[in-house]
């Protein structure tokens, strides 16, 4: 097992060993992710045995897991609630009634906050529901609610992990752990918003059109990169560490002097016009992020969930839509700063909710947030959507990934150059991990072995293993050299549902139950037993 931690608490740098890679996707990777376990611990257990996933030894070999978006999720319920993981496990217990357990023990819960909508709202989703369309009914009713309550993806993350696993604010990446996670590393993924001084699409922190007002932000002496730079909240789980397992993010992405540049513009009165007040300040060095990698233990695991699954923080980018927001008193990104511990966020976030007219908007406003470094966290998927990236940046050279998008773009746009799939051409990664050819990693995909689905399966279309070998490519912006070879282990579930937009909640109930059913079946034993487990 790795150490984690030199003395002195700061990170080692490197997590070696095997590691599990959780892709996001939303509901659907959440879901994937559980049912993917139930049914492996089910696989790994005795028949005449009640499962758990402790001794079906499942995840012993695993260092480190790599988790982005509803991956994280789902790791951070596995990891802390043991409701989660008993959930988890009954599943496993008796595969034929998962589709009942998962939609009376989590999907239930879910959507029992919306019992809290105003009536005016629950007549517009009674209105979806008569036209057939449940999934848009639920999407309204879980609108008014965090209308009501606060419309930032911070609150999104926080009710959703609350209800459906009791992961409350108070619980850290420090906090007590599940037995199966001792000793892991745990990545949580993200994205940070770092656009270069000359960009020209700057991190809006606020926007008001009329009249014009705004806060800009970039970073100085980047060395353009890449608009987002890779970076994850990482803890060796229940040790009694307080340091981070690894660097923030790489040394080579960020210059250490390095600093977030604060612009504010305001119209204000003339004499006989309209004339801007403009208002600039700049950050302290960056440095390595101590703050967050010094202190990692007492992070909220909700704060870091959050970033890890911002999926519309790319509209942080947009002027518009920034205003939008802005003018509801929302907010699509997680703000961060320079604070230790839960102050990280919850100083960062308070300045950037502050902000809530153009009067606001002031040489004052604007050093405060240089003084406290605000930045923007986004999710994970912005660099890497397979959590694959993060754990070779992290050090491992073998990787089980969970995989749950319909095809395999998000695994080739690891690889060198453009790449067809069903007839759609995609660019090639401008910065990418692997040498290998991405055209070539789609017919490898392609060539992966099937399991045989259920007969009842009406969800889930396909779920494909196989194993891929890679090659690095020297990389700066995930800190890596060339030359390093890894082998990865797929596991595909694709589905006909999406990650959670317009889609009736209770149909993850029913591709639970159909990913159990076809990976514990009878037909697909030997390779379950002969080809897959072995990976684990």
């Amino acid at each position: 097992m790795a150490t984690f931690a030199k003395s002195g608490g700061e990170p080692v740098g490197s997590v070696p060993g095997p590691a599990l890679a959780l892709e996001g996707g939303g509901l659907r990777a959440l879901s994937v992710g559980a049912a993917l376990t139930a049914a492996l611990v089910r696989a790994a257990s005795p028949k005449d045995e009640a499962p758990t996933l402790v001794d079906s030894g499942l995840y012993r070999k695993f260092a480190s897991l790599a988790s982005v978006s509803g991956g994280s999720w789902f790791a951070a319920s596995l990891i802390y609630s043991p409701r989660f993981l008993s959930l988890v496990e009954d599943m496993a217990a008796d595969p034929s009634f998962a589709s009942a357990q998962w939609g009376r023990r989590w999907t239930t819960p879910w959507l029992a906050v919306t019992s809290e909508d105003s009536p005016f709202i629950k007549v517009f989703a009674d209105l979806a529901k008569l036209i057939g369309d449940v999934g848009l009914a639920q999407d309204i009713l879980l609108a008014g609610y965090f209308w009501q309550k606060g419309f930032t993806w911070t609150n999104w993350t926080l009710t959703l992990l609350e209800t459906t696993a009791g992961i409350d604010m108070s619980c850290s990446l420090g906090s007590p752990v599940q037995e199966w996670a001792r000793g892991k590393v745990w990545l949580a993924c993200h994205s940070l918003a770092a656009p270069a001084t000359k960009a020209a699409t700057p991190v809006y922190i606020y926007k008001h059109e009329l009249p014009a007002t705004a806060i800009r932000q970039t970073i100085d002496g980047s060395p353009g990169l890449a608009q987002y730079i890779p970076a994850s909240y990482s803890f060796a789980l229940g040790s009694d560490q307080s340091a981070a397992a690894v660097p923030y993010v790489a040394r080579s992405a960020i210059p250490n002097d390095a600093r977030w540049v604060y612009k504010g513009a305001r119209v204000g009165g003339c004499l006989f016009w309209s004339c801007p007040n403009r208002y600039t300040a700049k950050s302290a060095k960056v440095g390595d992020f101590d703050n967050l990698t010094s202190g990692a233990s007492s992070l909220p695991v909700v704060s870091c969930a959050a970033a890890s699954s911002a999926a519309v923080g790319d509209l942080i980018f947009k002027a518009g839509v920034s205003s939008l927001v802005d003018d509801v008193s929302g907010s699509l990104a997680v703000w961060q700063g320079s604070g230790a511990g839960p102050a990280a966020f919850s100083e960062a976030e308070g300045l950037v909710a502050g902000l809530t007219s153009p009067a606001l908007v002031s040489q004052k406003s604007v050093d405060q947030l240089a003084a406290a470094s605000v930045n923007a966290a986004v999710d994970a998927g912005f660099t890497d959507t397979t959590g694959i990236a993060f754990a070779v940046a992290a050090g491992s050279t073998e990787i089980v990934a969970y995989l749950n998008y319909s095809t395999p773009d998000h695994l080739a746009h690891l690889f060198t150059g453009s790449y067809e799939i069903d007839g759609v051409t995609y660019d090639e990664n401008p910065s990418p991990v692997f040498e290998q050819s991405a055209s070539d990693i789609v017919s490898a995909y392609a060539a992966f072995t099937q399991l045989a689905l259920t007969p009842n399966a009406k969800l889930l279309t396909t779920i494909n293993v196989g194993t891929l070998t890679a090659t690095t490519v020297s990389n700066a912006l995930w800190g890596l050299p060339a030359g390093v070879t890894v082998t990865l282990h797929i596991i595909g579930v694709s589905s006909s549902l999406t990650i959670g937009q317009l889609q009736d909640v209770h149909d993850y109930d029913v591709l639970v139950q159909e990913v159990i059913e076809t990976v514990v079946s009878e037909g697909n034993s030997d390779l379950i037993q002969g080809t897959v487990l072995p990976w684990f």
